[in-house]
C-alpha cells in the first residue's frame, strides 16, 4: 500500500516523478485561431494588418468614403433650421413673457399706467396676444381712457378669454366704466346748450334730471357739467350741493369725484378734499389727474415738498397732462420760481392750443399774474 492510497490529495513530487507525469502537469498556452488572410470584402489576399476587420487599402478606404445618405443630410439641415430659428426668437419670446408678468403685476397691484404700458409693449411683438389686450382693456378702463377701452372691447368681442381670473377682472372693469359713462345722446347735446342758461334754470335743470331720470349716470355727468359753471360763478355751496347729490347716486363717480375736491379745496375743506384724493389713488395707485390734485391740496395745507413730489411724478406718469404741469407751475409760483412757474405756463398754453381747451392756461396765467388768488 502506497502513500497515495492515505493521501488521496497528495500532488507528485515533480522532480521524483517520471517524465510522463512531468508533461501531465506542464502549462502548454492554446495557440490563436487562425484568421482569414484575404480582404472580407473582395478576397484580396494583400490586406492592412492592425485591424479587427481584414480588408486590402482599396477596400478600406472605400468604405471610410461611403457616402451618408440624402435623407440624412436633409434631416440634419431641418433639425439645425429649426435649432437656429429658436435661438433667434427665443430672445423675443422671452421679452415678451417678462412685459406679460409685468402687465399682470401692474393690474394686480393697481398700477394702471403701468400695466397699460406693459400690455403695449407685448403687443408690439404679438398683436393678436389675447391676455396682453385683456389688461390693456383693463388698465384703459381704470384709467379712464375710453377711447382705448373701445378699441380693446371690440377687438376682445368674439374672442375667448380661457383665464376665469382674468375674465372676471375684465367684466369688473367693463362694468365699471359703464356706470360713469352716460350713453344718453338727447342729454349730451343738451348740457352744454344748458351751461349757457342763467344759473337758477342750470339748477332747475340738473333738479329735473335728478328727479326724473333712472340713470345714475346721466344724474352724476349733468351734475358735473351744472357745477362747473357754479364753481366758474364763485357759486361754490350750491356747486357742491350739487356734487353731493351726484355722488349720492353714483359714489365713486370719477368726474364728480374729481369736481367735488376741487370745490372742497377752495371752500377751504382741505383735510376732507386730501382724504378723497387718497380715495382714488386707492383705486388707482397711478392716477396722474388724481396725483396732481392731491399736489395741490397739499400746497394750500403748506406742504410744498410734499406737492411738489406728488406735481413732478404726475408729469413722469402724463407728460402730456395740462392739470399736472398747471400743478407744478402753481407750486413753483407759491415757493418763489417765477422764471420756472413762467416757462411751465408756455407748455400749459401750449398743450391748450393742441387739444382744444385752453381752460387750464388761462386760470394760470392770471394766478401767475396776480389777478386772482388761487384757492
Amino acid at each position: 500500500m502506497s502513500a497515495g492510497d492515505f493521501y488521496p490529495n497528495l500532488r507528485p513530487n515533480p522532480f521524483t516523478c517520471k517524465p510522463s507525469l512531468m508533461e501531465e502537469y506542464t502549462y502548454t498556452p492554446e495557440a490563436p485561431a487562425l484568421t482569414s488572410a484575404a480582404c472580407a470584402n473582395c478576397d484580396n489576399p494583400q490586406v492592412e494588418h492592425g485591424y479587427a476587420t481584414p480588408l486590402c487599402t482599396e477596400c478600406r478606404e472605400a468604405l471610410i468614403k461611403y457616402p451618408i445618405p440624402r435623407w440624412l443630410w436633409l434631416f440634419a439641415a431641418g433639425i439645425a433650421l429649426l435649432l437656429v430659428y429658436n435661438i433667434v426668437k427665443l430672445p423675443r419670446f422671452l421679452n415678451a413673457a417678462r412685459h406679460l408678468t409685468l402687465a399682470e403685476q401692474g393690474v394686480h397691484d393697481r398700477n394702471y399706467h403701468t400695466a397699460y404700458k406693459e400690455a403695449g409693449l407685448v403687443l408690439q411683438d404679438f398683436p393678436d396676444h389675447i391676455e396682453a389686450h385683456s389688461y390693456r382693456l383693463i388698465a384703459a378702463a381704470y384709467n379712464i381712457d375710453q377711447d382705448d377701452f373701445a378699441k380693446e372691447a371690440i377687438y376682445l368681442l368674439d374672442k375667448p378669454v380661457t383665464d376665469e381670473n382674468l375674465f372676471a377682472k375684465v367684466n369688473t372693469a367693463v362694468d365699471y366704466l359703464s356706470s360713469i359713462a352716460s350713453t344718453d345722446s338727447l342729454l349730451l347735446q343738451k348740457l352744454p346748450l344748458t351751461t349757457t342758461l342763467p344759473l337758477k334754470e342750470q339748477i332747475r335743470f340738473f333738479d329735473s334730471v335728478a328727479v326724473n331720470d333712472g340713470s345714475v349716470a346721466n344724474i352724476s355727468y349733468c351734475g358735473v357739467y351744472i357745477a362747473g359753471s357754479l364753481m366758474d360763478a364763485e357759486e361754490l355751496p350750491q356747486a357742491r350741493r350739487i356734487l353731493e347729490k351726484s355722488l349720492d347716486a353714483s359714489p365713486g363717480h370719477y368726474a364728480a369725484t374729481m369736481s367735488y375736491i376741487s370745490t372742497l379745496r377752495q371752500m377751504g375743506d382741505l383735510e376732507k378734499a386730501n382724504k378723497m384724493c387718497d380715495e382714488i389713488l386707492e383705486r388707482n395707485h397711478e392716477d396722474a389727474y388724481a396725483m396732481s390734485a392731491k399736489a395741490r391740496v397739499e400746497m394750500r395745507l403748506k406742504h410744498m415738498d410734499i406737492a411738489e413730489e406728488l406735481a413732478l411724478e404726475a408729469i413722469r406718469l402724463d407728460p402730456m397732462s395740462d392739470h399736472a404741469l398747471a400743478s407744478q407751475a402753481l407750486i413753483l409760483h407759491t415757493k418763489g420760481k417765477k422764471a420756472e412757474s413762467r416757462q411751465l405756463l408756455s407748455a400749459v398754453s401750449q398743450m391748450g392750443t393742441l387739444n382744444g381747451d385752453s381752460s387750464t392756461a388761462v386760470h394760470l396765467r392770471k394766478v401767475l399774474d396776480g389777478v386772482i388768488v388761487y384757492r
